[in-house]
């Protein structure tokens, strides 16, 4: 059985201000707040069940950022690229990139 396909993609280039950027749902900006307290250092991600916190090494200016809506776990990539994958699940249909 294959995956069904993605209902939707949107890609965006971010210029990320203090090196961090965050994605999420609900008051991202209180929950960025926490998940910064536990942050581990440059090139890192952290999480909680409704916000990733990315953290980036310093000199990394530019970002670019699929965010893609399945309705079931698609195929992994064929091509080997610089990447890192998450799920965030929700009620809401509102994701913030902060």
């Amino acid at each position: 059985m294959t995956a069904q396909p993605r209902r939707a993609a949107v890609r965006a280039e971010l210029r990320p201000e203090f090196q961090q950027f965050v994605i999420g749902t609900g008051d991202v900006l209180t929950v960025a707040r926490q998940l910064t307290e536990r942050t581990s250092g440059a090139d890192a991600v952290t999480s909680s069940d409704t916000c990733m916190l990315f953290t980036l090494r310093p000199g990394i200016a530019d970002v670019r950022l699929t965010v893609e809506v399945w309705a079931t776990p698609p195929s992994p990539p064929l091509a080997q690229v610089q990447r890192f994958t998450s799920t965030l699940r929700t009620e809401s249909e509102l994701l913030q990139i902060v």
